[in-house]
């Protein structure tokens, strides 16, 4: 593969700052790639408070800023939640204190059409890191006991075909050398047991709606929990 551009929306909080460019460097080095510096706080590259869009389209491969101090309070006009709906290109959110950096390449698959992206993207982070990837997929609806409204059985085996359906539409037709794909059902809440993923792994992988005004779903869902891992939001 050749070399990546990884920009970093920096917006002057050094711890949380600090976490990202370090992150982005990491990752950019994978690829002998570059990484760029974008202010976020201010300036000509502002748009409505995001980075300008168009300044992170072209030649850029990701888009990395940290999770926001406040995960509640004023979420809906931080960079990070603009940046889920208005960028065009994957969105990496990084933790302040990031705990595991050699686990699994974790990725949230589902029948949504933004899948195969986050899947494709997985595969290559998995591959650039010789690390395995795990392909979950979150199975909910639960009843007044917490148990599914169909036999629990049934329904993880549901979920299993599905992950293997899914995961095998697009893996065995990318280039280079087979994944190691281990599939995961899960049954409660997808950001939630993803979160919990994201304490063994060292990247969670989920797609984002087509539509703009519905591309956040889990993805902020995720970020907002307090993922221990940085999060990728496949474009």
């Amino acid at each position: 593969m050749g070399g990546c551009t990884v920009v970093v929306g920096v917006d002057g909080t050094s711890g949380a700052s600090a976490a990202a460019q370090a992150w982005a460097t990491r990752r950019a080095a994978l690829e002998a790639g570059q990484v760029l510096l974008r202010r976020v706080d201010g300036g000509s590259e502002l748009e409505d408070g995001a980075p300008s869009v168009g300044a992170l389209r072209g030649a850029v491969d990701l888009v990395v800023v940290a999770t926001p101090p406040h995960r509640h309070l004023g979420w809906r006009h931080s960079v990070c939640s603009q940046l889920l709906t208005q960028a065009d290109v994957p969105l990496v959110v990084v933790p302040e204190r990031v705990r595991v950096q050699d686990g699994p390449v974790v990725v949230g698959v589902s029948e949504a059409d933004s899948t195969p992206a986050a899947i494709r993207l997985a595969v290559r982070e998995a591959r650039l890191r010789d690390v395995p990837l795990v392909a979950a997929h979150v199975w909910g609806g639960s009843d007044a006991l917490g148990y599914g409204v169909f036999d629990p059985l049934e329904d993880e085996l549901a979920a299993l075909l599905l992950l293997d359906r899914v995961v095998g539409a697009v893996v065995p037709h990318l280039p280079g050398t087979a994944a190691d794909v281990s599939l995961l059902p899960l049954h409660g809440s997808p950001a939630e047991r993803l979160r919990a993923c994201s304490e063994k792994a060292q990247l969670v992988v989920v797609g984002r709606g087509k539509h703009r005004h519905y591309r956040r779903g889990v993805g902020e869902a995720l970020v907002r929990s307090g993922p221990s891992c940085p999060v990728v939001v496949a474009a």
